[in-house]
């Protein structure tokens, strides 16, 4: 399957579930004996999107508690920027789960940069009010972005808090909040161990 769970309407709380493998489903994810050249599958794995990005469907107060995530292609955890109003996911609250990107981690940053492995990210959430509290993240090539790569709405990526968690084993950033306004953002006691750099922004 490409996206596991898509949520489409406000205030769902999701806790105790175990989502794991996505990805490469929407075209052949193999190579017929008269190709010449490697197939590229295509890279649509999500675990968790919030909304899709050609409508507005307004997932906010999505709660994402207490949760096991393992092995996709993209995001493990996505909230995209939309087309038209409200344009950005608001009040989202990821916490004390556990996800894990299985080998993504321990590859050279090299060999990730600009190829599908560096699409794979813990909670990739570009919004506002977003809370990512107490979550052990390990195995990815970023472990938390909410960097919209956006400067034109300087709402995008405000009030957001990263705070108490566990963010091991990444092949880049473990924080990374890249080109975004980011007004009244804190990052505070989060532990973070074998990543290329511990904060960018």
């Amino acid at each position: 399957r490409d996206i596991l769970l898509n949520v489409l309407a406000k205030n769902w709380t999701f806790e105790k579930l175990t989502i794991r493998y996505s990805g490469a489903t929407a075209t052949q994810g193999y190579v017929r004996a008269t190709q010449t050249t490697p197939y590229n599958p295509g890279n649509i794995g999500y675990l968790v999107q919030l909304g899709t990005t050609t409508a507005a469907s307004e997932p906010s107060g999505t709660v994402i508690n207490n949760c096991r995530l393992y092995g996709a292609t993209n995001p493990f955890i996505y909230g995209p920027l939309y087309v038209g109003p409200p344009y950005a996911v608001d009040s989202v609250t990821v916490s004390n789960c556990i996800l894990d990107g299985l080998t993504i981690g321990s590859m050279n940053y090299g060999a990730g940069k600009a190829r599908s492995e560096e699409s794979v990210i813990g909670v990739d959430i570009h919004g506002r009010n977003i809370n990512v509290y107490k979550n052990d993240i390990r195995g990815m090539f970023n472990g938390i972005s909410q960097g919209t790569f956006v400067k034109t709405d300087s709402t995008y990526g405000y009030n957001c808090e990263i705070s108490y968690n566990t963010i091991q084993d990444i092949a880049d950033d473990a924080i990374e909040i890249d080109v975004s306004p980011d007004i009244n953002h804190l990052s505070y006691m989060n532990t973070i161990r074998q990543a290329g750099s511990g904060f960018s922004g």
